[in-house]
């Protein structure tokens, strides 16, 4: 997917490569989006490309640091 950088997988850096391309896709059609829901819809494109289980395993991994 083009939304995602070529971060190491599971360390959060493709995700907030995602929540940054979301929020400025946002902004360049003048409408307001919050961090949290930008956060979601990246959450959901997630779980769609990786399934359920994996993306949380990875999600722990990326809070985690």
């Amino acid at each position: 997917m083009a939304a995602f950088s070529k971060a190491p997988l599971g360390q959060g850096g493709r995700f907030a490569a995602c929540v940054k391309r979301v929020m400025g896709f946002y902004q360049r059609k003048g409408k307001s989006m919050t961090t949290d829901r930008a956060k979601a819809i990246c959450s959901s494109i997630g779980r769609r490309a990786y399934g359920k289980a994996r993306f949380q395993k990875m999600a722990v991994v990326g809070k985690k640091g």
